[in-house]
């Protein structure tokens, strides 16, 4: 359940905020018994304890890849911070779609961006954050309505595309296969959008092989990766 802390020269933000110091309240009032042998959690230290033992600077910006529970749980934890989400997005949330006490606060500060019709790569909309190409939001719809994927260029070169849960395991893009059916009527909100989806991914990792593709769920990735406060340079 990942969240990655995004540290540019004109902004730092966090993408998606994992598991967050309210979630066994959160999980007790809203989660279905039904589905609770299903999506279970172990215990973890919050994205902010973490950020707060490393002495850094909470940030002001959090941008939701999307808005289910386990990558929207910590947005009560930064009271201050503005909260990005398209506006199909928001409405997913107004329709009842997810964890209701993880967006109870009524002031939260919702900020509702667009996707520009500038093409990126092999995507059709997309928004250059900073003007400088290292980071980009994409459309991702599909699994949600607003789903967002985040292309990362770092100092070094390396680069890298946050796709959310349009993947579970990034080897499936060889194939272009599928979550399980069971898996695919549990949380995708729109199978065939998000299977259109994610054959773009498996098309843009035979265009750009040297990008590396990262589902926010696949410890083969995040384990090469590494975990902060270790930082990819």
């Amino acid at each position: 359940m990942s969240r990655f802390w995004v540290d540019h020269p004109k902004g730092r933000f966090l993408f998606d905020t994992g598991l967050g110091r309210n979630i066994k309240q959160q999980y007790q009032a809203d989660m279905p018994l039904w589905m609770r042998p299903t999506f279970k959690y172990d215990p973890v230290k919050p994205v902010r304890d973490q950020l707060e033992a490393n002495h850094q600077t909470l940030p002001n910006q959090i941008i939701l890849s999307h808005t289910h529970w386990d990558h929207a749980s910590g947005v009560t934890d930064f009271p201050n911070a503005e909260v990005w989400a398209l506006p199909e997005e928001h409405a997913y949330i107004a329709e009842g779609n997810v964890m209701q006490s993880q967006f109870a606060n009524p002031d939260l500060r919702w900020h509702e961006y667009t996707l520009t019709d500038t093409p990126w790569r092999n995507y059709k909309k997309s928004l250059d954050l900073y003007g400088d190409g290292s980071v980009v939001l994409v459309d991702q719809g599909g699994h949600t309505p607003g789903s967002v994927g985040l292309y990362l260029r770092t100092r070094s070169g390396s680069e890298y595309l946050l796709c959310g849960d349009t993947l579970w395991r990034a080897r499936a893009l060889e194939s272009a296969a599928p979550k399980s059916w069971v898996a695919r009527w549990l949380v995708d909100d729109d199978t065939a959008a998000t299977q259109e989806r994610v054959n773009q991914l498996a098309e843009f990792s035979r265009r750009y092989p040297d990008v590396v593709i990262v589902p926010a769920h696949d410890t083969e990735v995040l384990d090469q990766l590494g975990y902060f406060p270790s930082w990819l340079e």
